[in-house]
């Protein structure tokens, strides 16, 4: 009997898994449909799997499908048609075919059998040498030509690593969708896979124009933190086709990292400020809000947005590419806050851009109400409500809002205007501008499918939660075993042996790896990646850790020496964790730095001498250090060297409380620049175990001046990412200009000899008086941030070494389209009037001005900057010393000029204000700019006064002359006259201005 029970159970068996192996190709069928049209939005890391996760066990729990029962089934029902409970799936797509929903159908009827319990075959694991051998293969398919563009993004590590295909499948859309959203590429184009499992994917860096302007994948390996000059002569052949250090990188790494600044800034190009911006979209706005209000431009404001909960202003302008939208938003709503009382004349407190790339997709720029660019916005200003990080952080959280493009918003600042019978503002132009519903309707709607055309060619999805923010926190969160073994390309199995046989590898901390569910924190193994990848014996570490030190967060006490006041008293401070040097940078490294940047080069180098010294690598021959001391420390550096090269390399110097805290527990040795947060040039030293700092000009160069680098570890990255090199680059090809040795300028926050600080502040610009004239009205309130002016107008003798040092500005050399003929017409040749050495230049045009400028790191001031310094620090004033004129004051209604300090100064210590010769500015002359100039540090004309500089040459609109020295009607502080800048007169010469902050 007991037999007879037993063969019955065994054949009970065998027939349920007939029924169960039967049904598996049916799972596995229905399956594919699902992989095919539905995981990208609902699979665990779709953007509607919040909504719907196509996951068997979810499915049945919530009864989205009901096993035996397709009609009773919401799933089936919403592929055939509408329902109460949705719309038609797939969403924005095309209905399934009827051969798969009969699938599904059959599925269901079935009792819906689970494709996860189907065994799946054990992945094969992908060593590092087959994946070299993939991408070797493929480059060298490729032209010769075209090799040195191919690059590559890896996902092997995470297939290795068990990731589900779900979890890849993400990571490829992602991919796609975040390459083409750092393009200048007019077209979208995916990265390619060439292998058959998916994980590495080929890009032309040509196709997004990363190659243009600067090599992006450069900035891509000095901030990769993985690199490694693998130990595999396929390796150094793949190096040596690609012309490149790391021709790949991995994908994961990637999406986490460029989605945010500052390599979303650096990829991008974008630029420091608003208006740099603008002119590179060729997007005018102020000339748009005046003149094509309806036409160029169109403006809406609401109470409040998904960002923010005070008023936002949205503003949509015609660009190069499509559209250039940018937000207004507000910290209260009171007083010229007050959108709906103000919506012509608003004061905002910063906002958002969003603009079309060629490509169709989307790029982002958060900047502060003067249109300086921010790594995040003020939590104050805008936020994520609701989400564990509220912090908006420019690329990542704009893409995470922006899933379905723009986003739609009702305007009701229009119909306010339109019922406002007694407005104090331009009703009419505010009506032009507020645009009626179904005109904004149509633009956003236009600039809606723009977007989703190209999100869609990119491979993702219109719509949603944005898939890369989840992958972002799914990089930044712990590792396994599994993903570390395979992120140094080895198995699970084999990593957790060489932990437990080696001391080293168990001191990194890595020993918690073999215990159950045991982990690490990403930083933590960032930071022993390198320690890791040495013991394994697997290659050179070379990424941005290479040969740094991670110093942990914490107090320590700030010792002092009591020799010196300023090194008391001794302190308590808290430092937050940082990577600094081994070693000090030595003359090897340093000369890689100059083969780079030709311009700090000892013989060669275009940098003035203020920013390098006399005595700059004064020990090398030309570019070469001394025999036998590569590694050597590089010395006779200056600290804007200093900076220059920790830039350069994606560091920075470290500040002295860091350098000390370092010091402390091991430094030694000659003296290293250091940079304290207020930016002062300091030197650190140890001796006698007391560690020391003294004050130096940021320019001096000893032979004891050396430097190491520093890096922000993960949870600081970006803190310290400031410009602080010179701002002195000459770009325009036939004005690269040399420094003339007469003249000294201005190093960092050190003030210039010659050189007078105007403070920042307020002051009524213009003359409303009856004897102004038309465009010196209205009178209007600008604030001018702080700048350097210089005392005296410049001098024939320093024009004259000027053009000593750059013969294209020679009188008989100069281009005749940069003069009008009359260039220094008054000079015998290249000299000056004998004994006229210090008065002022005259008969020099605009563009000799400027190149002039340029030359001594310098500009010219702006007008308003120009009208601040001239009124002395009074008010309401005809003249710089008052309302009162005479010959004793200026030299005026004169044809004659006189040495420059003739006369005395005004209230800012600035002589010739008045008088002696006009004064060339840098904006262009707009006869109703006092109308429509903005508060702040208003500058008429195209782009910011950088970019004006880089660009001079080509403009040729007329410019701001400025201190007639003409009849006393004339000569007054608010008087403005317009020239081209051909133009040139016997009195017509020029002073120079120079931002606080480069």
């Amino acid at each position: 009997m007991k037999t007879i029970y037993t063969i019955i159970c065994l054949l009970i068996l065998i027939v349920s898994q007939q029924v169960v192996y039967a049904q598996q190709p049916l799972a596995q069928q229905a399956f594919t449909v699902f992989e095919q049209h539905c995981l990208d939005c609902h699979g665990e890391f779709g953007s509607y799997s919040d909504v719907l996760t196509i996951k068997h066990k979810d499915l049945i729990e919530d009864r989205s499908v009901i096993p035996g029962q397709p009609d009773a089934s919401e799933l089936y029902l919403r592929l055939l048609s509408d329902t109460d409970s949705g719309s038609q799936m797939p969403l924005g797509q095309e209905p399934l075919d009827a051969e798969a929903i009969a699938t599904i159908q059959r599925w269901i009827e079935a009792g819906a059998p689970d494709w996860e319990a189907i065994p799946k075959p054990k992945r094969r694991f992908i060593t590092t040498e087959a994946m070299l051998t993939a991408i070797h293969t493929h480059v060298t398919s490729l032209t010769a030509f075209d090799r040195s563009f191919a690059r590559y993004f890896t996902l092997t590590h995470l297939y290795n690593a068990g990731a589900t295909d779900d979890n890849l499948r993400a990571y490829r859309n992602a991919l796609s969708k975040l390459v083409n959203s750092l393009s200048w590429g007019a077209e979208v184009i995916k990265p390619t896979p060439i292998d058959q499992e998916q994980t590495i994917f080929y890009i032309d860096l040509r196709h997004y124009e990363w190659d243009i302007k600067s090599d992006k994948w450069y900035k891509i390996e000095q901030a990769y933190p993985y690199g490694v000059q693998l130990k595999s002569s396929t390796y150094t052949t793949l190096c040596q086709e690609t012309d490149c250090e790391l021709p790949f990188v991995r994908a994961d790494w990637f999406i986490a990292t460029a989605s945010l600044p500052p390599l979303y800034h650096e990829i991008l190009d974008l630029p420091k400020t608003d208006k740099e911006l603008e002119t590179q979209l060729e997007v005018n706005v102020a000339e748009n809000l005046k003149n094509a209000p309806g036409v160029r431009v169109w403006r809406a404001g609401f109470n409040e947005s998904g960002v923010s909960v005070n008023n936002r202003i949205v503003e949509r302008h015609k660009s190069r590419y499509g559209a250039y939208w940018k937000s207004y938003d507000f910290a209260e709503n009171v007083g010229t806050q007050n959108i709906f009382t103000h919506p012509l004349n608003f004061t905002h407190d910063g906002g958002e851009i969003i603009f079309n790339l060629p490509n169709g997709l989307q790029a982002y720029y958060l900047s502060t109400a003067t249109g300086d660019r921010l790594d995040e916005a003020p939590i104050n200003i805008v936020s994520n409500t609701g989400a564990r990080d509220p912090v908006v952080r420019n690329g990542l959280s704009c893409m995470g809002c922006h899933t379905e493009g723009m986003k739609t918003f009702e305007d009701q600042v229009r119909p306010v205007i339109e019922q406002n019978r007694n407005s104090s503002y331009d009703k009419a132009q505010a009506l032009r501008l507020y645009a009626e519903k179904p005109k904004m309707d149509t633009l956003v709607r236009g600039d809606i499918a723009r977007y989703r055309q190209a999100i869609e060619a990119a491979g993702g999805v219109f719509g949603g939660s944005e898939p890369i923010q989840q992958l972002v926190k799914q990089f930044e969160g712990p590792l396994d075993a599994a993903h570390t073994a395979a992120e140094v390309g080895l198995e699970t199995d084999d990593f957790l042996q060489k932990i437990r046989e080696n001391r080293v590898l168990q001191n990194a901390g890595l020993l918690v790896l073999g215990v159950e569910n045991g982990t690490v924190k990403r930083d933590a193994w960032e930071s022993q990646f390198g320690t890791v990848i040495s013991v394994l014996n697997i290659g050179e570490y070379v990424g941005t850790y290479a040969n740094m030190v991670l110093i942990p967060a914490g107090e320590f006490q700030m010792r002092s020496n009591e020799d010196y006041d300023g090194e008391k008293p001794l302190h308590t401070v808290y430092v937050e964790s940082f990577y600094i040097d081994k070693y000090k940078v030595t003359n090897a490294q340093y000369k890689k730095f100059l083969d780079a940047n030709p311009k700090w080069r000892k013989e060669e180098h275009s940098i003035d001498l203020d920013y390098s010294g006399p005595y700059y690598l004064r020990y090398w021959n030309g570019n070469t250090y001394p025999k036998g001391q590569g590694d050597y420390p590089v010395n006779d550096v200056s600290h804007f060297a200093a900076i220059a090269y920790a830039q350069w390399t994606g560091k920075r110097l470290p500040t002295e409380a860091e350098w000390e805290k370092a010091a402390s527990v091991g430094l030694a040795g000659h003296s290293e620049w250091c940079l304290t947060e207020d930016g002062e040039m300091r030197i650190g030293y140890l001796e006698n175990n007391s560690v020391e700092a003294r004050l130096l000009d940021g320019g001096d160069s000893d032979f004891l001046n050396g430097f190491r680098c520093v890096k922000d570890s993960i949870p600081n990255l970006g803190k310290y990412n400031k410009e602080l090199s010179p701002s002195h680059t000459p770009t325009t090809e036939n004005i690269i200009v040399s420094l003339p040795k007469e003249t000294s300028i201005s190093s960092g926050n050190i003030v210039s000899k010659n050189m007078v600080l105007i403070p920042a502040g307020e002051f009524q610009m213009g003359n409303d008086d009856s004897d102004a004239w038309d465009y010196e009205k209205p009178v209007h309130t600008v604030y001018v941030d702080a700048f350097y002016i210089d005392k005296y107008e410049v001098t024939n003798a320093q024009y004259k070494a000027f053009v000593d040092a750059n013969p294209q500005w020679h009188k008989d050399q100069i281009r005749d389209k940069y003069h009008d003929g009359n260039y220094l017409k008054h000079w015998d040749g290249n000299n000056y009037p004998h004994g006229q050495g210090n008065h002022p230049v005259v008969y020099i045009s605009w563009y000799a001005a400027m190149a002039y400028a340029q030359s001594v790191g310098k500009r010219l001031p702006t007008e308003a900057e120009w009208e601040k310094a001239a009124r002395g620090k009074l008010t309401g004033q005809k003249y710089p010393w008052g309302n009162s004129i005479d010959s004793s004051k200026a030299n005026y209604a004169s044809d004659a000029t006189t040495p420059v300090g003739n006369y005395a100064p005004n209230g800012y210590g600035l002589y010739d204000m008045a008088g002696n010769v006009w004064e060339w500015c840098l904006d262009e002359f707009n006869a109703v700019f006092y109308s429509i100039s903005p508060r702040r540090n208003p500058l008429s004309g195209t782009g910011t006064a950088e970019w004006v500089m880089n660009n001079f040459l080509s403009l040729k609109a007329p410019r701001v002359l400025r201190g007639s020295p003409g009849f006393a009607e004339y000569v007054r502080v608010a008087h403005r006259v317009k020239y081209n800048p051909v133009d040139t007169f016997s009195l017509l010469g020029f002073r120079c201005a120079r931002s606080v902050k480069p």
